[in-house]
């Protein structure tokens, strides 16, 4: 499921995922470049973002488990 926050800099999506640093390693090594490193924004909630190869910026983001 995609999530949106909207910024200065435009509409950042959010994508859920079951394991961030997984996939974030996955886009790196398929071309993209990490923004942000996964990172806890509270109550277990992690979000990392990477931006492609064409410049476009992607969040994901990885709910905490019960």
């Amino acid at each position: 499921m995609a999530h949106f926050k909207s910024s200065s800099d435009g509409l950042q999506v959010y994508w859920d995922t079951p394991d961030i640093t997984d996939h974030l390693e996955r886009l790196v090594a398929a071309g993209g470049t990490m923004v942000q490193e996964p990172n806890d924004v509270g109550g277990g909630m992690l979000v990392g973002t990477i931006k492609d190869p064409k410049g476009s910026v992607v969040g994901l983001r990885q709910l905490p488990t019960a």
